[in-house]
């Protein structure tokens, strides 16, 4: 499904970009793709990368095959646009940057938090000093949607979603920590499966050092309704991010409050633009390898903290 979506936002830019087709194992939501946006109902990858008239691909599959698709895009010479994660592994993070970089074309990680408005304007505030000396920030993302997945399909599958929703939501929290306040040293993280029939973990807190100093909070859970928010306290204020980061208020030393002024733009066709951009003027995609692999890096070391009980754990570099 993310597919479509991913597909709807292209179609926003039609002078720069058009749907060549696509290719799915369900032959149903193939049909229905293409009776949308029109193109070739390819039988496989392979087809799609043997195609000369397709410049670019979109990965929206499983997690544990991005890695090896993001390899096999490049090798074809096709720039590509892969959804978080990245990959399931450090090793794997950098083994499809590697090839990307070695075929010379762009790589592109679909974390579209970061392009919200209440994140491109905290971005802003931060950048100004509106808060003063950052002490701390807080994120929270959460929904329910676990609860509802059948035991069958790829998203109840522990191997596909380590951490159960850190892998899936928790990350987009992370990639926009690290994008506003740098890389993170070690973090301690306990996750857990309490409630959910199928078998992943529908609870995951962590604790994070960063690199500055700056400390962290990060909570993920795949079995509550929607949460979205982030929180940043400093010397002379803190600011939220919240109603899934369409607001931004900004509380003052005096304890006033402020609502910022936001725009309504499109995340996701924001990400897609600045894809585009890369591809064609070779403006640099924001969200950069060394960041898309760190994200990575992260969660990996939340994951092992867990796995020993909750022990502080290095971030590996």
């Amino acid at each position: 499904w993310w597919g479509t979506v991913l597909a709807e936002a292209a179609a926003k830019f039609p002078d720069r970009i058009r749907v060549c087709g696509a290719t799915s194992v369900n032959t149903d939501d193939l049909m229905r793709f293409n009776e949308r946006f029109g193109g070739v109902a390819y039988s496989d990858l392979d087809e799609i990368l043997s195609d000369q008239n397709v410049q670019a691909v979109f990965i929206a599959t499983p997690h544990s095959r991005h890695s090896d698709q993001v390899c096999a895009v490049a090798t074809s010479g096709k720039h590509v646009f892969v959804e978080k994660p990245l990959a399931l592994t450090t090793a794997d993070a950098r083994r499809a940057v590697q090839a990307c970089q070695k075929a010379g074309v762009v790589l592109a990680v679909g974390h579209n938090r970061r392009f919200m408005p209440a994140a491109t304007a905290l971005k802003s505030m931060l950048a100004k000093k509106e808060l003063g000396s950052v002490l701390h920030a807080e994120a929270h993302f959460s929904t329910d949607s676990a609860t509802h997945y059948q035991t069958d399909e790829w998203r109840a599958q522990r191997h596909e979603v380590p951490g159960g929703a850190l892998t899936s939501l928790g990350i987009h929290m992370i990639d926009t920590l690290i994008w506003l306040f740098g890389p993170v040293a070690r973090v301690t993280c306990l996750s857990q499966r309490k409630v959910l029939q199928v078998d992943i973990d529908d609870t995951t807190c962590a604790l994070l050092e960063f690199d500055s100093g700056l400390t962290g909070y990060l909570a993920t859970l795949f079995a509550t309704p929607l949460t979205s928010q982030l929180r940043v306290s400093g010397t002379l204020g803190s600011a939220v991010a919240e109603q899934d980061f369409t607001r931004l208020i900004k509380t003052t030393s005096d304890a006033e409050q402020h609502m910022i002024p936001l725009d309504d733009s499109d995340s996701v066709a924001a990400e897609i633009q600045a894809f585009a951009n890369s591809c064609t003027n070779g403006k640099p995609y924001p969200v950069t390898l060394q960041q898309a692999v760190h994200n990575v890096a992260v969660v990996s070391a939340m994951l092992n903290s867990s796995e020993a009980g909750g022990a502080w754990t290095e971030v590996e570099r």
